[in-house]
């Protein structure tokens, strides 16, 4: 491992199961000599073990198997070291078919002894095939695609949850299973991630500490292992319209997208605060640019019985008591990443005047707010990127004729305030004149500074670790330039390891024109349309 020099390039890989994969196997090959040639060193193969495997393990897909050999050949000709990587493996799978739309199967047995002789047989199997290629060449990353998690469900449709020492046992599993056949082989291995805590500017150190128990642990067992953690995705990540329930894409009923929301830009910052007054949180304060006019809604989820009171510099201007219990109905989340939603019960103000702060008060036992729409005057709108989705025309929200089925510019004044879920949450949100607000706790941070932390803080304990650059959000261009140039520096200032996935912001074979708003392309070595700006970016972070 020490001999390895600093590892910089991309994640690639198929993807989802099925007949896809077939068809774009063989255009890694030309993936990976295109990576070497522009310089890079390094490339994460991402792919699940149904592919080259019975479900069960017993049994060979040859044909897909010859695939993986040459795909192996050509990042040994190219001079790259390819790190293979199953996102699906026996006892843990998300099995995403071809049709993204349709529903998933979830396999959460990782405890199951009958999976685990199914998992030792793929794995052995993978490191037989290749025990002749040399540690430079080649590594076996443990783990799945985004790891296990401290509290994560068990078994599809169990209750129960993993502990820390589970999931730690079942990556010494995984780990023993490959030693068995190649004593020396390099191992990249993910470890036990906890979502407890969210990465800010208060706690990320604290979370990051949270992982060190388990890299610790396979550093003193394990020779000739690196850690890889730190996912540093964007502040938004990707969106998709959820349900109130918090089903993922709404149950294949809603767009694999964004669903009307302004398109983020880096840097930028995810808010939360707390979606109940309850207990001692009985009061949440609006200030900042409160011009006449302004027009807040306040849309309600429960209430207890009580009074809600709404002041304007301090002169009370809507009471409301409930005299029972009661339950609202709450409507689709704006998306994942702004979980705003309208509810049957609203209480609108107008502001007839300037104001410096609009405060509103439960007195009762527990209520719970929706969402927040601040209107400000036009005076004030913004032009930012926009995307409709096909659903909102579906459930009404949007007439046919005014749908966009693609990135458009256009002007708002709105300011749509999602609930925070989090009991540690601020009760104090300041709205800005660009049509932005903040509150007292700041749940993820993207900018060149978060990163340096992040890496600084990492290093100083981890002096070789793997960080996976993740975008996969939709956001615009320049943004998602900005977002690379800082993150890549920061990995080259400190000496992380990375992967980086802007491939499917490069290359149009990706469908990148069509989700990323204001890309252009050029023509470029055989490309169409291919986003040579970002290339050139993380080609500057390249050790010379």
């Amino acid at each position: 491992m020490d001999e390895l020099p600093r590892l910089y390039g991309f994640i690639i890989g198929p993807g989802g199961t099925g007949t896809d994969f077939y068809k774009v196997f063989s255009f890694h090959p030309r993936e990976l000599r295109e990576i070497a040639d522009w310089g890079f060193n390094s490339a994460n193969f991402l792919f699940s073990y149904l592919l080259l495997f019975t479900r069960d393990g017993s049994q060979a897909r040859l044909d897909y198997l010859q695939r993986l050999d040459r795909i192996v050949a050509v990042a040994m000709e190219s001079g790259l070291h390819l790190t293979l990587q199953l996102y699906d493996v026996p006892g843990k799978i998300q099995e995403m078919p071809d049709n993204y739309y349709a529903d998933y199967k979830l396999d959460q047995d990782i405890l199951n002894p009958e999976k685990r002789d199914q998992l030792r047989a793929v794995v052995q199997a993978l490191a037989k095939r290749y025990k002749d290629v040399p540690n430079r060449n080649l590594s076996f990353r443990t783990g799945s695609c985004g790891g296990l998690t401290e509290g994560e469900v068990k078994a599809y449709g169990d209750g129960n949850t993993f502990t820390v020492d589970e999931i730690i046992e079942w990556g010494d599993f995984w780990i023993d299973a490959i030693r068995e056949i190649s004593p020396e082989r390099f191992i990249i291995h993910e470890c036990v991630m906890d979502h407890s805590r969210s990465y800010d500017e208060k706690n990320f150190e604290e979370k990051l500490v949270g992982y060190y128990d388990h890299y610790q642990h396979v550093s003193e067992k394990y020779d000739n292992t690196r850690p890889v953690f730190g996912y540093m995705d964007m502040a938004y990540g990707y969106y998709q319209a959820q349900t109130n329930s918090g089903e993922a894409n709404g149950g294949g009923n809603i767009d694999f997208c964004q669903h009307s929301n302004n398109v983020p830009s880096h840097p930028s910052a995810i808010y939360t605060f707390n979606e109940a007054m309850v207990n001692d949180v009985k009061q949440l304060t609006i200030d900042g640019c409160l011009p006449a006019g302004t027009v807040i809604r306040f849309y309600l989820a429960e209430a207890t019985e009580g009074l809600l009171s709404f002041a304007v510099d301090g002169k009370t201007v809507h009471q409301e008591t409930f005299p029972e219990a009661q339950t609202f109905n709450v409507g689709y989340f704006l998306s994942f990443g702004c979980p705003f939603a309208e509810s049957d019960k609203m209480v609108e103000l107008t502001l007839t005047e300037d104001a410096q702060e609009v405060i509103v008060t439960a007195n009762g036992e527990r209520y719970i707010w929706s969402g927040i729409r601040v209107t400000l005057p036009d005076a004030y709108a913004v032009e930012r990127w926009w995307w409709d989705s096909a659903w909102d025309v579906e459930l009404g929200l949007l007439a046919p004729e005014d749908y966009h089925d693609e990135f458009y510019k256009k002007r708002t004044s709105t300011i749509l305030i999602g609930i925070g879920g989090n009991a540690e949450g601020g009760d104090h949100i300041t709205i800005y004149d660009d049509v932005r607000f903040t509150t007292g706790n700041k749940v993820f941070e993207s900018s060149a500074e978060f990163y340096d932390r992040m890496c600084r803080f990492i290093t100083e304990r981890y002096p070789k670790w793997v960080s996976w650059i993740e975008d996969i959000c939709n956001t615009d261009n320049e943004s998602i330039l900005r977002f690379f140039d800082d993150v890549a520096a920061a990995c080259q200032r400190y000496g992380v390891d990375y992967w980086a996935s802007p491939l499917g912001n490069m290359m149009e074979e990706y469908n990148a024109p069509f989700i990323v708003a204001g890309y252009e392309g050029e023509n470029f070595e055989g490309h169409h349309n291919f986003n040579v700006k970002l290339l050139r970016i993380l080609q500057k972070y390249i050790d010379k």
